[in-house]
């Protein structure tokens, strides 16, 4: 289910900020992503990806 919730929260990225490349969109979802990881690194995993997808601190790196 992650999938989904992903390109819904790209989506509304991309009509908050039209003109922001996709690229830019794509690691300001990763880059914001609260990390869960057990070890502490940076790096995503098979079981959490990048982590927990945070929108509203996406929305604001965009800004």
């Amino acid at each position: 289910m992650a999938t989904p919730h992903v390109a819904g929260i790209a989506a509304l990225l991309m009509s908050a900020k039209p003109k922001t490349p996709a690229r830019d969109i794509i690691e300001v979802i990763r880059s914001t992503a609260k990390q869960i990881f057990p070890s502490g690194t940076n790096r995503p995993d098979n079981r959490w990806g990048f982590g927990i997808v945070q929108p509203v601190e996406a929305l604001k790196a965009l800004a």
